[in-house]
């Protein structure tokens, strides 16, 4: 699923003709079921086919009955996610 999600932006980077991505959203179901290695693929997807401010707003949704302390410390030290939406 994660390789067919990166084939869609790819083929959907002429959609925004050119404007910078200043914000990027994790959202619409369950997301932190994604490893912190599925998160940065997705994440390097982005950064490869559009062109993206240098400090956007990377939010991730959240259930907190899903959320462990690990989990959220990777997400803080090996990701660039800067914005959590529980």
């Amino acid at each position: 699923m994660l390789h067919s999600m990166v084939r869609e932006l790819d083929l959907k980077a002429g959609y925004v003709d050119g404007e910078v991505i200043e914000t990027i959203y994790f959202g619409g179901g369950t997301p932190s079921v994604l490893s912190i290695e599925d998160i940065n693929y997705l994440l390097s997807a982005v950064f490869a086919s559009y062109e993206v401010k240098e400090f956007p707003e990377i939010t991730f949704e959240a259930n907190p009955e899903d959320l462990k302390n690990r989990y959220l410390k990777q997400l803080r030290e090996k990701t660039i996610i800067n914005r959590l939406s529980i």
